[in-house]
């Protein structure tokens, strides 16, 4: 026998964000937490994907330290500047939607600025285009939203 439950009565803070009459099955939150624990960690690997290749890059673009400094740290701005904008977006259009929003425009991204803005022996792209490149979306806020929309205040994160 499984019970049947609706967003609303999962959530805490805002029971108005699912649609009226729609219904959810009781594991129903476990996915959804896989899902933002698999969305937070393609951004994170992203985040933290990008800087590791800091010594290729700076082979690679002939970058000297304040070019790829500046390059890396517009990386962190980018996320920093896009948190507010995403987090509104999440409030008018639900976190699925942003949620795979952000996700599938980073993906988008990286796989144009992989066909883009690579140094081959002919030409090297420059630091402004590699800088605005790095900067990234967020999917902090909707992931967080939905986390906190499906599970109590008990039931987040360890005791």
């Amino acid at each position: 026998m499984s019970a049947i439950v609706t967003r609303g009565e999962c959530q805490t803070r805002n029971a108005a964000i699912a649609p009226p009459g729609r219904r959810f099955g009781p594991n129903h939150r476990w996915k959804v937490l896989g899902i933002g624990v698999a969305a937070n960690a393609g951004f994170s690997a992203t985040f933290s994907g990008v800087p590791a290749t800091a010594v290729v890059m700076r082979q690679g673009f002939q970058l000297d330290n304040a070019s790829l400094g500046l390059a890396l740290g517009l990386l962190g701005l980018g996320v920093a500047l896009s948190e507010l904008p995403w987090g509104v977006l999440t409030d008018r259009w639900g976190d699925r939607r942003v949620l795979l929003t952000g996700l599938g425009a980073t993906a988008a991204w990286l796989f144009i600025m992989a066909m883009l803005v690579v140094p081959t022996k002919d030409a090297i792209p420059c630091v402004t285009l590699l800088s605005a490149s790095l900067l990234g979306g967020s999917v902090n806020g909707s992931s967080g939203r939905a986390i906190m929309g499906w599970f109590r205040e008990g039931e987040r994160g360890l005791p």
